[in-house]
């Protein structure tokens, strides 16, 4: 992911096309802060948003505060929870659903992300077995 700075017109920008202006850097809404909706976006690289927004706030002459980094370490977090469970959901796919997530979605949604890691372990456990002589196939 990149960013520029543009301090004439006042905008951050993500990868191109994603502007945010200065003013609204920190906005919020109900508690739910920038770093809040771009940690959902696949596209965004958490610690290079980290650096965006702390030269877009530099840039903005917006002072960076404790609660500045205690957002966005949440949301980093959050992130990670979110790249772990699509994770586990895509080697599950690839364990069971032959590539076909549409034939299976419905097994993965009915499954906690703990049966699903149950799966993935028993299948692994199984192949080292099966390989070692212990499972005929």
């Amino acid at each position: 992911m990149k960013y520029e700075i543009d301090e004439e017109s006042g905008y951050l920008t993500l990868n191109g096309d994603y502007h945010i202006e200065f003013d609204r850097l920190t906005e919020t809404f109900n508690d739910y802060t920038w770093f809040n909706h771009l940690s959902e976006k696949p596209w965004v690289d958490m610690l290079v948003l980290l650096d965006a927004f702390i030269e877009a706030f530099k840039a903005a002459n917006i002072p960076l505060t404790q609660a500045f980094f205690d957002n966005f370490k949440d949301c980093l977090v959050h992130r990670a929870e979110l790249d772990f469970e699509d994770k586990i959901h895509r080697l599950w796919e690839q364990r069971f659903g032959d590539g076909k997530l549409i034939v299976k979605l419905g097994d993965m949604k009915i499954r906690s992300l703990e049966e699903l890691m149950g799966d993935v372990i028993f299948a692994s456990a199984a192949t080292r077995a099966s390989k070692k002589g212990y499972i005929n196939d």
